[in-house]
This record gives structure tokens, C-alpha cells and sequence, in this order.
């Protein structure tokens, strides 16, 4: 509680002084800036394919700009995901970062579909992006776009729950090179190159980052065997993003682009396999993906894209399983696809999007090594997923928006998707947004969606503990949201929403009879209800001064017991201040409060309890050239908290960093 106040008495104290500042600032000056704070830079892409101003797009939408990522001392997308209302970050038991979702939470984030500029980079064997892009580094991001809700009617499979489009900064947006060096807590180094140039019709951008860490020696007081420990998480990584595009190649408008991403990283684990510390486990990914595209305008009202890609995904880990005992598990996933768009405006105020994707999948390259040497393991024969399998997509999807009159536009849109493997599903949605009066707006929002069962769940055998299911069918889910907005003077604008999830054919492990071969199996069950709502506020009060502010609350149910859904807090709670000092400093706070969280049915441990935790950066800028110095402190009053472990797992939950502080250095020529 003691905690709790001084953290409180810091947030007031901070707003008063941002406050008084805010006073001795000109109207003018305030006029200039509320453009680029508040609303210059509130459009989205991601809800409809194309921009439109956050306030008529068709989905609950969050939108963070490289300024507040910079501001707010961000060190990857984690960071960033944190301060979204409705989504919950959290660490999963080999230590990559959780995405949870209105209530919604599971170890592989599959149900988020997370792309870069449009691109899917959720792979096919967990279904997840974040097996290897949790800590996507920030320098390179332009804005980064947050589809609350589902969004499988423009997108498909993995568009569950939410959305992510992590938009990347263009070659007008770099425009030079800035060089980056920064230093962190447990001897962590960041290199960071990013660059942009434009010379005629051509341009190019991109970002080279490395980074490599020692990660904090956490105490796990009790984990599998009785035994209690400290964690060992190394890693070392290579990032590398290039864009390239050629403007004009037909008419004016149209621009032909090469967009590549490569991202290596060799770690060690968080807590082992079955829940071990251990000193010797390396995991080995890489992901690489190379798209091109070409826009083509016909006329005014025709736009055309198309697009072909190519995705490869390789994991190659070894995991000492307990003392003495090692499994090698390595295998490939590829993705060969081409999809095509058209845009076309029927009349005005009236525009239709229509496309058809291909995609051909394969896994390939399986294989396990075991033994009691990590130096001389051998292969098991019985493998443990499946060696050459195949999945083929094609997809249709339609949409159509009508601005019925300048205060009022209806979205409707349906996706058709057919699997080779489990056959088809259609996903249609429907939305009405109507600005009622000059600064008010409502949305009212329906839509369903739909979440493949991955290679993992189908196909994976020969092990003791879950054997794959290659019946799955698809998980489902039908969402209702209203969102109600309201700009109460020029530089303060709120909202409140209300959503409503009621998802079918949820893909659990579940128990097998006794003398099975092995514990579990993937089977469709059950079902959940999940209702909630999330409020936000923000409010300028001078330039580069803004305070902001988000809550969320969350009621989960489990359709057959009627139980919570665990591991989850029902209410999380974030406010932030940021103050433009004088021109060459910047000062920001914000704070995340998360409630307790309550444990699965039949888990005798005591809920965990809730946390709070307070960040702090400050930012030297211009005072040489465009010279810049960033200092951070995260969980500034240094919290001791937990992340909840599943049952079975670790039976003392999973310990978080305390405080930590990072220095960064840039120079821009």
C-alpha cells in the first residue's frame, strides 16, 4: 500500500508540474501541435486495407506512433503491446512473451495475428508469431496498429481475437541514416542501423539490429523435482529489414516494392521443458520472409494489388530435458502464396474491396535427436511430428463500404477460406459507425472468426505427454462490440467500449483414459463467454506535453463448468504522462496495475496477487546537432511480482525482473 501512494504522489506531482508548464504555453503554439499529437497522425490502415480516420473505421481500434514508442523508453513490441487497453503481456514457460486478449490467454498467442506491413509472420507449427518475434526491436517501426476484435473477414486464420500490423518506417521517414548504441541491465548491448533514401523513382529503407544479453538471474523457489534455482537466459540476436520500391513503372501512382525481413536468435530457455532449470538448452530459429508487390491505379476509382511471397521457418533446439538427459527436436516450415486485391469506388462514397489468396505449406526436415550426451545424441527413428506434410489455402473475401450519408457508413464483409486438410469456413462481419454530432461517434460492431489447428495440435506423437489430433476442427468465435467516442474540447478525447465474445470449439489437451500411451490429447471442447469493457481517455496540455490514460475490465466464463478462465486478471488499469521539458528534454512516466490472478479450478495454490509497476525515461535531444541520449528505469520502485504458471507447472509462478535501467545513444547524418 506504502508502495501504492508514493507511486500515486509521484504521478501528481509530475501531471502538476506538466500542468503549470502547460499555462505559460501560447494557443498558437498549442493550435500547431494538437494536429500532430492528437490528430494528425489518427488514421488507420489495418481495419479496412486502407487508411481511414480511426474514428470511421470499422473496428475498436489502438494506434501507438514512433513518437510515443520513443517517448515511452519502448525497448521491443512487448513494451509496446503493454499500454494497449484490452491486451495483457506475460511470460510464457520458455520465456517468449504472451499475448492476452480480452480474457483470453494461452502459452502459444495463436489466436493474435501479428503482421509487418500487412504481412503475416505467424508460423505454421505453434501458429504463433510469437515464438521468435516477442522482442521485434522498435528503431524501425512507424506506427504500430492494434485491431481489438476479430478480423478474419479481411485476413483469415489467426485473426481470433486481435490484429497487430507493425508498420515500418519508409525511406521518407528515415531520409539519411541514424546510428544507434544502447546499454542495459545484465549486460545487454543494442546496435541499431537504420536508413532511408530516395533518389528519383527509387527508394530504400531499412534497419540492422543486434543485440545480445545475459537476462537477469531470477530465483524460482520451487520448481519440477522439489528443487529451487535461478534462470539462465542468454540470447543473442540478428534483425534485418529492407524495403525496396520503384515509383511510376506503368502511370504516376503505381509503385512496385520488394519488402524482406531475416531474424536469427540463439537462446537459451526460461524455465525447461517440464518445467526444469537447466544450464545447457540452445534454441536455435530463424524466420525469413521476402514479399513483392505492385500497386497498379487505373483511372480514379481502380486501384489493383498483388502480391507473391515466400516464408521459411527453422527451429533447431536442444532441450536438456532433467539432468542427463537431452531431446534435439529440429524441423522446417515453408510458405509459397500469392494473393490479389482490387479497390474500386462504385459510386461515390461508396467502395469495394475484393481478393482471393493461394497458399501451399509444407513441413519438412523432421527430425529428434535424444541421449545422455549432449555431445553424441542420436536419432530417434519414431520422429515426432509430421515429416512432409502439406497444407493448401485458397481464400475469397468481399467487402463493401457505404457512406450512407457524411455522418453515417456501413461496412459489410465476408471470407471464405478452404483448407486441404480440415475443409472450408466462412467469416462475415458487419459494422455501423455513425458521428451522431460534430464530436461524437458511435460504432456498433459484429463479426466472426475462426483459428486453425496448427501443426503441433494435428500431428504431434511419439512423445509421453500430448499426442496430436488430425480431426481438429477450427476454433470459432462471434464477437459484439459498441464503441462509443466523444471529443470533449479540442485537445481532450475519450471513449468507452463494450464487447461481447462467445467462442465455440475451443482446441484443449485433454486427459486421456488410464493406460493411454500418452497424457493427453488435442481435442475441440467446450467453450468460453467473455464480456468486458474498456475505457481510455487522452488530453493535450501543451506541445509535446499530453497525459493519457486506459481501463479494462474483463468477466470470463467457461461455458461448461462455469468457472473462471484462469491465469488472467479481470481488471488492469494505466495512466502516463509525458512532458516536453524544454526543447531538449523530455520527460516520461506511466504506470500498469494489473489485479490478481485467480487460478483454475482445482488449483489449490492461493490466487496470485495483483501488481503495480512504474516506468520513467528521459530524453536529451538537439542540444548537439541531431545528437540524442534516451535514459530509462522500468519498474522504477523496484516491485518483486509473478506471472502465473499454469497447473502442473511451476509451482512457485514465474518470477519478473525488478528494477532495470538502459542507456541509448543516437546520431542521425
Amino acid at each position: 500500500m506504502f508502495r501504492l501512494i508514493v507511486l500515486t504522489a509521484i504521478f501528481l506531482l509530475v501531471f502538476n508540474l506538466a500542468y503549470s508548464l502547460a499555462v505559460e504555453i501560447s494557443e498558437e503554439q498549442l493550435r500547431q501541435e494538437e494536429e500532430l499529437l492528437l490528430l494528425g497522425e489518427e488514421f488507420v490502415i489495418t481495419a479496412a486495407k486502407h487508411p481511414q480516420e480511426i474514428k470511421k473505421a470499422p473496428a475498436i481500434v489502438t494506434l501507438i506512433t514512433a513518437e510515443q514508442i520513443k517517448h515511452m523508453g519502448a525497448r521491443n513490441l512487448m513494451d509496446v503491446l503493454r499500454i494497449v487497453p484490452g491486451l495483457g503481456i506475460y511470460t510464457a514457460r520458455y520465456g517468449q512473451g504472451e499475448i492476452a486478449v480480452r480474457g483470453i490467454r494461452t502459452s502459444g498467442s495463436e489466436k493474435v495475428r501479428v503482421m509487418i506491413d500487412g504481412h503475416g509472420i505467424n508460423e505454421y507449427f505453434m501458429g504463433s508469431a510469437m515464438t521468435l518475434h516477442d522482442d521485434i526491436e522498435v528503431d524501425n517501426i512507424k506506427r504500430v496498429e492494434v485491431i481489438r476484435g476479430p478480423g478474419a473477414a479481411l485476413y483469415g486464420e489467426n485473426a481470433f481475437s486481435a490484429v497487430i500490423n507493425i508498420i515500418t518506417k519508409d525511406a521518407q521517414d528515415t531520409n539519411g541514416t541514424e546510428i544507434k548504441a544502447g546499454w542495459a541491465t545484465f549486460d545487454t548491448e543494442k546496435y541499431n542501423v537504420t536508413f532511408g533514401k530516395t533518389a528519383d523513382k527509387f527508394e530504400i529503407a531499412g534497419a540492422i539490429t543486434h543485440l545480445e544479453t545475459d537476462a537477469p538471474k531470477l530465483k524460482v523457489e520451487e520448481y519440477f523435482f522439489g528443487n529451487s534455482g535461478r534462470t539462465n537466459f542468454w540470447k543473442e540476436k540478428l534483425d534485418l529489414n529492407l524495403k525496396l520500391a520503384y515509383l511510376g513503372l506503368v502511370t504516376q501512382d503505381d509503385k512496385l516494392m520488394f519488402n524482406t525481413k531475416y531474424t536469427r536468435r540463439e537462446r537459451t530457455d526460461y524455465i525447461g521443458l517440464l518445467g526444469a532449470l537447466n544450464d545447457e538448452t540452445s534454441m536455435d530459429l530463424y524466420q525469413f520472409f521476402g514479399e513483392l508487390s505492385y500497386h497498379h491505379t487505373i483511372g480514379k476509382k481502380t486501384r489493383l494489388t498483388y502480391k507473391a511471397y515466400y516464408d521459411q521457418f527453422d527451429e533447431d533446439i536442444i532441450f536438456e530435458v532433467a539432468p542427463g538427459y537431452y531431446i534435439a527436436p529440429r524441423m522446417t516450415n515453408r510458405t509459397i502464396g500469392f494473393d490479389g486485391e482490387l479497390n474500386y469506388e462504385l459510386f461515390s462514397g461508396n467502395n469495394l474491396t475484393a481478393g482471393f489468396m493461394l497458399e501451399h505449406r509444407k513441413q519438412y526436415d523432421i527430425e529428434l535427436k535424444v541421449g545422455a550426451d549432449i555431445s553424441m545424441l542420436e536419432v530417434d527413428p519414431g520422429n515426432w511430428n509430421n515429416d512432409g506434410d502439406t497444407r493448401d489455402i485458397w481464400a475469397l473475401y468481399l467487402q463493401d463500404e457505404w457512406y450512407i450519408t457524411p455522418a453515417v457508413n456501413l461496412t459489410l464483409g465476408v471470407r471464405h477460406d478452404h483448407y486441404s486438410d480440415f475443409g472450408n469456413t466462412t467469416n462475415p462481419r458487419v459494422g455501423l459507425v455513425w458521428q451522431f454530432m460534430e464530436d461524437a461517434s458511435l460504432k456498433l460492431l459484429h463479426g466472426w472468426a475462426f483459428r486453425a489447428p496448427n501443426s503441433r495440435e494435428m500431428f504431434d506423437r511419439n512423445n509421453p505427454n500430448t499426442a496430436g489430433n488430425k480431426d481438429l476442427q477450427p476454433e470459432k468465435i462471434k464477437t459484439t462490440e459498441v464503441e462509443l467516442r466523444y471529443r470533449f474540447t479540442p485537445r481532450i478525447e475519450g471513449g468507452v467500449t463494450y464487447f461481447y465474445n462467445y467462442i465455440q470449439d475451443i482446441i484443449v489437451e485433454d486427459l486421456n483414459p488410464s493406460g493411454s500411451p500418452t497424457l493427453y490429447t488435442f481435442h475441440n471442447k467446450g467453450g468460453a463467454k467473455v464480456h468486458g469493457v474498456e475505457l481510455d481517455i487522452k488530453a493535450i496540455l501543451a506541445p509535446t506535453t499530453y497525459v493519457w490514460a486506459n481501463y479494462s475490465y474483463q468477466h470470463t466464463k467457461d461455458k461448461e463448468t462455469g468457472n473462471r478462465l484462469p491465469d488472467v486478471p479481470s481488471q488492469k488499469l494505466i495512466g502516463g504522462l509525458n512532458v516536453g521539458l524544454w526543447r531538449h528534454l523530455n520527460a516520461n512516466a506511466y504506470v500498469i496495475a494489473e489485479s490478481k490472478f485467480i487460478r483454475i479450478n482445482g488449483d489449490s495454490r492461493d490466487d496470485l496477487p495483483g501488481y503495480a509497476t512504474l516506468n520513467l525515461t528521459l530524453i536529451a535531444k538537439e542540444f548537439f546537432q541531431t545528437f540524442e541520449i534516451r535514459g530509462s528505469i522500468y519498474n522504477l520502485l523496484d516491485k518483486d511480482y509473478k506471472y502465473s504458471s499454469p497447473l502442473g507447472g511451476v509451482p512457485s509462478d514465474y518470477p519478473q525482473v525488478g528494477r532495470e535501467y538502459m542507456l541509448e545513444v543516437s546520431y542521425k547524418f
